[in-house]
């Protein structure tokens, strides 16, 4: 490259710098507007809003950062946080930021019917004021007159239930999700289900699903709600699993397994670990909550 054209992008580069003021954690600040924005350098940007920044927790910040990475990978995940560490709150903010950022256009939110109310709380507080945010629920008539508004908005999110999913997901699936997301995903942990089955049709090219419920116990749940979340890209056919994976974890762990046995299930464990771990998320409660204490004690003395 000659040194004309080098000066030419230095100086390019230079302009963009100069519009954002550094912050800590990754982020940055847009001069123009104030709002946060992550790879401010990328062709992407995620642009979060002035208003809803400062109101997130470290966790919850941490939580943006990991959704960005997938969504930029065009993966999926799950959040598998304890309750009271704010899953609807983090998945709300982000979904608001990626609408915000004009990076998506239409989003399905799927919830056990006593949520709904919540969720759509939670929408409207971490969202866009624009944003559309319609419900999917009750009569055949009431439900085609939201989904043409819906249509006719250019979209937006959409919350729905389970119950629906189950007779609905073919006109669901007419609409063109960028995004789904699955709230107490638990309930699709069985493959075998119609739930499941009915909620495997509904295509996007992005899938978080949230849990408080620990995933671990049960080798095969493990496998339905990640091959769910990651189109079946991150273990293969559940026969690819069991032999791969499951039949070696457990005939470790058997009481009357030799120690070459016990070895193979330790190490095979820790490949499961390993391969899962870009796509989960779980915090505890105590280690979120001791952590914050540890970093306002430390702030304090500073102060002082």
């Amino acid at each position: 490259m000659d040194s004309a054209k080098l000066a030419k992008k230095i100086k390019k580069l230079q302009e963009v710098i100069s519009r954002f003021e550094d912050k800590q954690n990754g982020f940055y600040v847009y001069s123009d507007s104030g709002d946060y924005v992550i790879d401010p350098f990328c062709p992407a940007q995620l642009f979060i809003e002035s208003r809803v920044f400062p109101q997130l927790f470290p966790h919850q910040v941490e939580c943006l950062q990991w959704l960005w990475k997938l969504h930029k990978m065009e993966q999926g995940g799950i959040l598998g946080d304890d309750m009271g560490l704010g899953k609807t709150v983090q998945l709300a903010s982000f979904l608001g930021s990626l609408f915000y950022s004009e990076l998506i256009k239409a989003a399905l939110i799927i919830v056990p019917k006593s949520l709904i109310s919540q969720w759509e709380a939670e929408c409207q507080k971490w969202a866009p004021e624009s944003l559309v945010v319609i419900t999917f629920h009750g009569s055949k008539a009431k439900r085609e007159k939201t989904l043409n508004s819906f249509t006719m908005n250019s979209g937006g999110i959409c919350l729905t239930t389970y119950g629906m999913v189950l007779t609905n997901y073919d006109v669901l699936n007419d609409i063109g999700w960028d995004y789904v997301i699955l709230d107490e995903a638990h309930k699709i942990r069985n493959h075998t289900t119609k739930q499941y089955k009915a909620v495997q049709k509904i295509e996007a090219p992005h899938k978080v699903l949230l849990t408080g419920t620990p995933i671990m116990n049960d080798l095969r749940n493990l496998w339905a709600l990640f091959d769910y979340a990651c189109d079946g890209q991150l273990f293969g056919t559940l026969k690819n699993f069991t032999e791969e994976f499951e039949s070696p974890i457990l005939l470790g762990n058997d009481r009357k397994a030799n120690e070459f046995e016990r070895q193979t299930g330790a190490k095979t464990a820790q490949l499961l670990r390993n391969r899962i771990k870009p796509h989960f998320l779980r915090r505890e409660k105590c280690d979120v909550f001791q952590k914050r204490q540890e970093q306002e004690e430390e702030e304090g003395t500073e102060q002082c």
